[in-house]
């Protein structure tokens, strides 16, 4: 960190590419569980400084190359160097739809799901699409934005038009299911 640095009030430093990793195949095998160290955070990691302490906790905010919100987040707002992992992952599916599965402690009350599975279903959006997104930080009064660019799995068997496909089915289906659980007028 430099001087420079160090004198503004928030800073948004660079953020590394972020691939999104596969991390279960659909075939069953024993290796998937086996790890010989610690992993790294999958996703991408942003970093700040905050010269002061923020009022509140920092707001940050990811955009697709439409300027489209895909994601919010919240992260400290303590002095000094904050970081935090997107997921590379739209904002999560609300938690119950009035009248329908209600989700209770991040996990789904139906007795046909798994605990992880639930936890899956309830805590995490879809993927977004490999390209170019902006991240914006928000600290009161102060905004700072930056880049990162999300490139896929080179495992992954999918082709680009494959996945654009997959992403028009998922975002379609992550809209219907926002839109039902707004309350009807």
């Amino acid at each position: 960190m430099t001087g420079a640095v160090a004198t503004t009030p928030l800073h948004l430093f660079s953020i590394r590419r972020a691939m999104q990793w596969q991390e279960r195949k659909a075939t069953s095998y024993r290796g998937q569980g086996a790890y010989a160290a610690p992993q790294p955070p999958s996703g991408a990691i942003i970093s700040w400084w905050l010269r002061e302490d923020a009022a509140g906790p920092v707001s940050i905010e990811v955009l697709d190359v439409t300027g489209r919100v895909v994601r919010h987040l919240e992260g400290s707002g303590q002095a000094g160097i904050q970081r935090i992992v997107w997921d590379l992952r739209l904002d999560p599916l609300p938690t119950s739809i009035p009248g329908r599965n209600r989700v209770q402690s991040g996990r789904r009350s139906s007795p046909n799901l798994s605990p992880w599975l639930g936890e899956r279903l309830a805590s995490r959006g879809p993927f977004v699409l490999p390209g170019r997104y902006t991240v914006r930080v928000f600290a009161e009064s102060e905004v700072v934005s930056g880049t990162v660019e999300v490139i896929p799995d080179p495992l992954d068997p999918l082709t680009g038009v494959e996945r654009e496909e997959r992403w028009s089915f998922l975002l379609g289906t992550d809209t219907l299911y926002r839109q039902a659980g707004r309350p009807h007028r």
